[in-house]
């Protein structure tokens, strides 16, 4: 927006020019020469176009007929030409623009100043720039004697405007389809909670609808996950973390969740991995099973019954040190255009917006999966030809080392977990997880002494017989006092089972970040939210019944 010092500054010198050009007329016809007023007017006039010879607007005076009488410097560079080049001509002169004039000629007719926006080719800086242009008429004794005006380059603003408007449309597009994909498991789980509470006495169909419950819950929760990993990714907090594990297990891992994928829709599953060599090797395992799944995931939703979707992992280079791998993931499906192709790694989007339609989805499982990537020191490239198909290509390379693969743990199943004489304190401020865990585990015959808060935690085992307690359970965010000082006070307690208990943080904060936060408050390990009770009982099975040592806990 124009200042009003500006245009109150180029109007005044304005007026100033044109009073000193017909003093000087007037000078000629009468024949005096008033030296002292005219010089006056002279210095006013000199100031007043220094002032506005610095400012970067451009600014210009015009007479009646649309002809140049004075620029300022910005008006010049932005020509490339000298104030004498320019005095005299007209804008179709200079910038073959017939607007232009057109415009000159409505200010001059109607006496109003007009405000436009309009492109103006520079042939010096050899590019159009767009202008917010303000001209005005000059009046003298109620006649227009002339056209005063300011054009600002506003090519950034607009360009910075256009980027946020756009931004906008497709978070409001992302919002609209989170909104869709949101409330479709939602809406499931709702109706199958209900059938089951009307299908108490049919334990056939009460079952049927628990399971469909329970694939609806995981649906949602992939959804949830989705949105809070590109939220991390996006403030730069994204942790990719570096463990022991095995290639072999882990591509085995991905082939049998996908292959159960194929069959539902008859696709052949093509799997080129070779022999894999049976290593250990150091990375994020969860994430590039993630972009992996994420990869083929897409391959099944985009190949119509009866196509072909292949994984093939080669190694590229094996030194004593690491391995470098190639994962390629291709299919016949749909494929994409090329248009379709430039946005396709852009979160809030999907290739085509009609796909959401066809489809369904978030659109944000491939950006995801190409920031992974490249917070793994890589980038996922893809070649794909409409109605064709699709290949996505990475590579990886992977230090060598860590622990020896673990020997294969035993499944323990809740009906053989028996925890009798053994007490858990559960710290957790919702009433309704407390419940869950109770009733999940009350088959096990295990004591529960519940806490709401940190400080209500502190305070009963304070209060307990040490050696009271076996385990405790303790949330993270709470009111009062969160889960972080309630250990920390715990672990400083002069009695002997303070340092040695057991605790395990069981929160919602599920990233890297936490379970480094939660390790280093003094906690034994760590488990998400929602609660896996597989690995729940894994943990009590580790911990109290010294099936395992109790060193190895989770941090999932």
């Amino acid at each position: 927006m124009h200042t009003i010092l500006t245009i109150f500054l180029a109007a005044l010198s304005a007026s100033l020019t044109c009073a000193v050009i017909v003093m000087r007329l007037r000078m000629r016809n009468a024949g005096t020469f008033p030296l002292k007023d005219l010089h006056a007017l002279e210095q006013k006039s000199s100031a007043l176009s220094a002032i506005l010879s610095e400012t970067t607007d451009l600014i210009f005076i015009k007479d009646t007929e649309g002809r140049y009488v004075i620029t300022n410097k910005s008006f010049e560079l932005f020509m490339g030409l000298g104030r004498e080049e320019i005095a005299g001509k007209t804008d179709i002169e200079l910038f073959q623009n017939y607007t232009f004039h057109e415009d000159d000629l409505s200010v001059v007719s109607n006496k109003k100043t007009l405000r436009v926006e309009d492109e103006v080719f520079s042939p010096f800086l050899n590019e159009n720039k767009l202008f917010d242009i303000i001209k005005t008429p000059v009046i003298s004794n109620n006649d227009v004697t002339g056209i005063l005006g300011i054009a600002r380059d506003v090519t950034e603003r607009k360009a910075v405007e256009l980027a946020a408007q756009a931004a906008s449309q497709v978070k409001s597009e992302f919002l609209s389809r989170m909104s869709h994909e949101i409330r479709t498991p939602l809406n499931a789980i709702i109706g199958m909670a209900k059938i089951t509470q009307n299908s108490l006495d049919d334990r056939k169909k009460a079952a049927e609808s628990i399971s469909k419950l329970l694939l609806a819950s995981d649906h949602l929760l992939a959804i949830l996950n989705d949105v809070l990993d590109m939220s991390k990714i996006e403030s730069g907090k994204f942790e990719i973390v570096d463990e022991p594990f095995s290639l072999d297990e882990t591509i085995n891992e991905i082939s049998s969740i996908i292959s159960q994928r194929c069959k539902d829709k008859y696709i052949q599953f093509i799997s080129h991995v070779g022999e894999l060599p049976k290593l250990q090797l150091r990375g994020d395992k969860l994430r590039i099973k993630q972009v992996l799944i994420n990869l083929l995931g897409n391959a099944v939703k985009f190949t119509n019954n009866e196509g072909w979707i292949e994984l093939s992992v080669k190694t590229i280079e094996d030194t004593a040190e690491s391995i470098q791998l190639n994962f390629s993931v291709s299919d016949n499906g749909i494929g994409m255009t090329k248009e379709q192709l430039e946005r396709l790694f852009s979160p809030f989007q999907q290739a085509d917006n009609s796909i959401s339609l066809r489809y369904g989805g978030t659109g944000l499982g491939l950006a995801i999966s190409q920031n992974l990537v490249k917070l793994m020191g890589s980038k996922i490239d893809v070649e794909s030809k409409v109605n064709e198909g699709s290949t996505f290509t990475f590579g990886l390379t992977l230090k060598k080392g860590g622990a020896p693969a673990k020997a294969e743990e035993k499944n323990i199943i809740l009906e053989e977990l028996d925890l009798t004489g053994k007490t858990i304190l559960v710290v957790e401020d919702i009433e309704i997880n407390r419940f869950i865990l109770k009733d999940l585990l009350a088959d096990t015959n295990v004591e529960i002494i519940e806490a709401e808060t940190g400080r209500e935690a502190v305070e009963k085992f304070i209060q307990s017989e040490p050696g009271r307690f076996n385990l405790i359970f303790m949330d993270i965010q709470m009111p009062e006092m969160d889960g972080y000082e309630a250990t920390a006070i715990i672990r400083s307690l002069h009695r002997w089972d303070a340092e040695k208990i057991p605790i395990i943080a069981m929160t919602a904060n599920a990233y890297q970040e936490d379970i480094n936060r939660v390790m280093a408050a003094g906690m034994d390990g760590h488990i998400a939210k929602p609660i896996d009770i597989d690995l729940v009982i894994q943990v009590l099975s580790n911990t109290l019944t010294g099936s395992e040592k109790s060193s190895g806990y989770p941090a999932v």
